[in-house]
């Protein structure tokens, strides 16, 4: 019992040591990893915020669309891949979004590592049919 309790223990106080701190600055419209300047962003909650790199190159634009029972999702676009997926508003923020694109290695260096762009949809997408876009 108590060795549990140990474990427990270590692994709530370790866990904030091995994650990422995102955080966006407003004032100059970037997001910033672990106090570190990482994407621009551009845009607005409706109809959406376009991210890119430090140099410009626009990576990915996250939007809101709707189911056909009026749930709100969050609609992620690639932009050079083209690729998309689908994640519920109430379930994560913007700001989840990054921090698991950060932890699974999608968000490398600051840069869009599209060999992991596969597996991130294939987790997180809820490959629900959208009617609209806001």
């Amino acid at each position: 019992m108590k060795t549990a309790l140990l474990s427990v223990f270590i692994m709530l106080f370790t866990a904030p040591l091995f994650s990422q701190d995102i955080d966006y600055d407003k004032k100059k419209s970037v997001v910033l990893v672990d106090t570190k300047e990482c994407l621009k962003y551009d845009g607005k909650e409706v109809p959406g915020v376009t991210y890119s790199s430090l140099a410009g190159e626009e990576l990915f634009f996250i939007g809101f669309a709707r189911d056909k029972y009026g749930n709100t999702y969050w609609h992620v676009v690639f932009l050079k891949s083209k690729k998309e997926m689908n994640y519920r508003v109430n379930f994560a923020s913007k700001k989840a979004f990054l921090a698991k694109a950060v932890k699974d290695g999608l968000l490398k260096d600051c840069t869009l590592n599209e060999e992991k762009l596969d597996n991130f949809i294939l987790k997180y997408d809820e490959r629900i049919a959208l009617i609209d876009s806001e």
